[in-house]
């Protein structure tokens, strides 16, 4: 034998030992055990047909081979990269590396976007947090903050005005994404003489610019505030404006006549409490 024959021939060595496995069968307990698999989850690869394990003669006990040892490895690998069962059987199916790629390169695409949905449920979630923890500063009390560009989608008269929440609400948003809370918005307009003028809920969506011919809320300088108030409570309105009133009088400020009421979250105890943000516009 030359001398380059017999290097290579020596690493027939490396697969010796599984090579002589090739002809071993296992049981079903030993494929448990060895790659973490429950018994429901190889009767369900069973059931779609990603598996396919001998059976004994006399006593019908499936029977593993190492080829189905490797495919259960495939299968988990796939499963592992976000595959969902019927499309782990037809990635199972393709033949060329041609076709694997395409496979890839969709389910690729599919987690980048459901990254970006991640991304927006988290920044949701840490705006909520925000709020929560900073409530022992700003329950019932002053700042001057700026508030965010809101475009005005639709309104109708009242946060009851269920019968409007169809094609009011539900027709602007993204029903899988968005929630109907995070999309309202109550205009209140009073004057230091009259108090109470009108109100009305506003559905709307933040803006990065104002652009012609929509409507928009006031945005910019505002007296901002956290307010509380539980179910059935009516004298929340009237105590807020004889507080704010007396803050904006204090700081010698003009305010526009406006005030807008953001629905944060709701504590659903006994007696259920809501937060809002309250947004009071000033003038230059």
């Amino acid at each position: 034998m030359k001398i380059n024959e017999r290097i290579e021939s020596s690493f027939d060595e490396v697969d010796r030992l599984d090579n002589e496995r090739l002809d071993n069968f296992y049981t079903a307990s030993q494929v448990y055990e060895s790659l973490g698999l429950s018994r429901e989850t190889i009767r369900y690869y069973e059931k779609l047909g990603l598996l396919s394990p001998l059976k004994q003669s006399g006593n019908n006990y499936r029977q593993f081979t190492v080829y189905d040892f490797q495919r259960l490895m495939i299968i988990d690998a796939f499963k592992k990269r976000g595959f969902t069962a019927s499309q782990i059987c037809s990635l199972m199916s393709l033949d060329t590396p041609e076709a694997l790629v395409a496979e890839l390169a969709g389910k690729a695409e599919e987690i980048r976007e459901h990254m970006i949905l991640l991304e927006k449920q988290l920044h949701q979630i840490e705006q909520d947090r925000c709020f929560i923890n900073e409530l022992p500063q700003t329950l019932h009390q002053f700042t001057i903050r700026s508030m965010p560009l809101y475009r005005v989608c639709s309104v109708f008269p009242a946060i009851t005005s269920f019968e409007e929440y169809a094609d009011k609400v539900l027709n602007r948003m993204d029903l899988d994404h968005e929630d109907i809370l995070n999309k309202l918005i109550r205009v209140v307009h009073f004057d230091h003489e009259s108090g109470y003028l009108n109100s009305q809920i506003c559905v709307v969506e933040l803006a990065e610019t104002a652009e012609e011919g929509q409507t928009y809320l006031h945005s910019g300088r505002c007296i901002y505030s956290a307010v509380a108030s539980e179910i059935g409570e009516m004298n929340t309105m009237g105590r807020m404006f004889e507080l704010t009133s007396s803050w904006i009088d204090g700081q010698q400020l003009s305010d526009q006549g406006v005030v807008y009421i953001r629905p944060r979250c709701v504590l659903a105890g006994k007696l259920p409490a809501f937060y809002y943000e309250s947004w009071v516009p000033l003038n230059d």
